[in-house]
């Protein structure tokens, strides 16, 4: 499973980490930037106490799971 994780800075001045799954191969970093920009401009999420003031970075995190034992 992949995910794309948005990290922003908070005008609290705390980390906030948006997990997105599957995200598009083909994606570019202009596009994410964009896409960041645009979600601080129009604050589209909710934070509790404070606003998206910062775009910090983006990530594609990939994580495989093993099933060690299962009944």
């Amino acid at each position: 499973m992949k995910e794309l994780q948005l990290v922003f800075l908070t005008s609290l001045g705390k980390r906030v980490t948006y997990a997105i799954p599957d995200p598009r191969e083909s994606m570019t970093e202009e596009e994410v930037v964009d896409v960041m920009q645009e979600i601080i401009a129009t604050n589209a999420f909710l934070i509790d106490g404070g606003t998206l003031t910062e775009a910090l970075e983006a990530k594609v995190v990939a994580r495989d799971t093993s099933i060690v034992y299962a009944r």
